[in-house]
């Protein structure tokens, strides 16, 4: 616990100390054998590796022991009360030691803020503490498959009888739903044409009668992504988030950090230095040299936007979130190029072997072609950049 380790008030320390605090609870708690591969993993494990899963699960569990779980919650509600400047300084420790990715984070990076800032005392205290100790997992019903990028225009209904909805329609690209016991859901309360402003926030358990879950294999050949079908499904009343036909304003609150996060310079930074040390051992052409060094002044260049980004949120300024939006744009598209060099100086042979560095960065080049998509394709990003920070008439 912080409070063993002399630090009762973590939140109000100086980057540098909070740094040299976190790293030295990472050397006594992260077994070396849990970070064997030359990048950390940006999410954790499907269910067809049991062993990753296994730790996945008992790295959330020290995190939450430790008191580390939940960086940006306030503390009342089990939390660190971070700053987002510390929560960015524990990212880059994490990616720096290649930590795995601890199990529950879909409850906690993106339900938890939202049911502290909308949720009822009764939703909080049923909920929060099992999202803390990862006893109920829980996987996101968004996306459709006809409302991706344009997720306004989503279909799933929900009718209101009585004291419950029932909701009827489907949800794609829902991660982990093989191991979730609970899904918070966006689901049509308005009418069909009601957009932004008929959308609510709902949630249900798993286990609900009209519930099925479809694995969905990936190009990487896992399978944690899948198809939620919704069939008559009974959700208590109880069990909505916010007001109805508001639960829009409940799923963007934490959208333009999620952004911010989602394109950390950390985690890029530890591709490039894995890129700097493959090219080092095995040697690169000119052109690959000459990739390597642009992708560094573009690496450069995204940690300056990210800075400047930290200094709105910091601020709370209202161009904050075009700003993520680019530090998202700039760094997911920087981290395919890193992977496609990579791919280069090993090789065919090498990536398409048995080779644990060829497997490793074969994965990489396929997994982050995702990175341009979640939390908002480049596509929006670009949009929201040109209209929402340079002014640009729509079009």
């Amino acid at each position: 616990m912080l409070v063993d380790a002399g630090v009762s008030q973590p939140a109000e320390l100086a980057p540098d100390a909070f740094r040299r605090v976190f790293r030295e609870w990472l050397g006594d708690n992260l077994p070396p054998k849990w970070t064997d591969r030359p990048f950390p993993q940006n999410w954790p494990p499907g269910d067809d590796d049991a062993e990753a899963v296994l730790i996945s699960r008992e790295w959330h569990q020290r995190l939450y022991e430790g008191g580390w779980i939940a960086p940006g919650w306030p503390r009342e509600h089990g939390g660190l009360g971070l700053p987002l400047s510390l929560r960015m300084v524990m990212t880059e420790e994490l990616a720096r030691a290649k930590a795995p990715a601890p199990v529950g984070f879909q409850g906690i990076d993106i339900l938890g803020p939202a049911l502290i800032a909308y949720g009822t005392p009764g939703q909080r205290s049923r909920f929060l503490p099992e999202i803390l100790s990862a006893n109920e997992l829980w996987c996101q019903g968004y996306s459709e498959p006809e409302a991706g990028s344009d997720l306004a225009s989503l279909k799933t209904r929900a009718v209101r009888e009585g004291d419950h909805y029932v909701v009827n329609g489907q949800k794609v690209w829902t991660s982990y739903g093989n191991r979730a016991d609970w899904c918070f859901l966006l689901v049509r309360t308005g009418p069909a044409d009601s957009g932004k402003r008929g959308i609510s926030f709902v949630l249900t358990p798993m286990s609900a009668k009209g519930i099925e879950w479809r694995p969905i294999r990936q190009i990487t050949g896992e399978r944690h992504f899948g198809e939620l079908f919704l069939q008559d499904v009974h959700i208590p009343c109880e069990n909505l988030v916010g007001a109805e036909n508001q639960g829009w304003l409940v799923a963007t609150h934490s959208l333009a950090h999620e952004r911010l996060l989602s394109g950390n310079v950390a985690a890029i930074r530890s591709r490039m230095d894995a890129l700097i040390d493959l090219a080092t051992r095995r040697g690169a052409t000119v052109a690959a040299r000459r990739s390597i060094a642009t992708l560094e002044a573009r690496l450069l260049g995204v940690h300056h936007l990210q800075t400047r980004a930290l200094d709105l949120a910091s601020a709370g300024a209202s161009d904050f979130a075009w700003w993520a939006s680019a530090v998202k744009l700039a760094s997911t598209e920087l981290r395919q190029d890193i992977a496609a060099v990579a791919t280069e100086i090993l090789g065919g042979s090498a990536v398409l072997g048995d080779h644990p560095e060829g497997e490793a960065w074969r994965y990489e080049l396929l997994d982050a072609r995702a990175a341009t998509i979640y939390a908002g394709t480049s596509e929006i990003q670009r949009t929201i950049i040109a209209e929402h920070g340079l002014g640009l008439p729509q079009g």
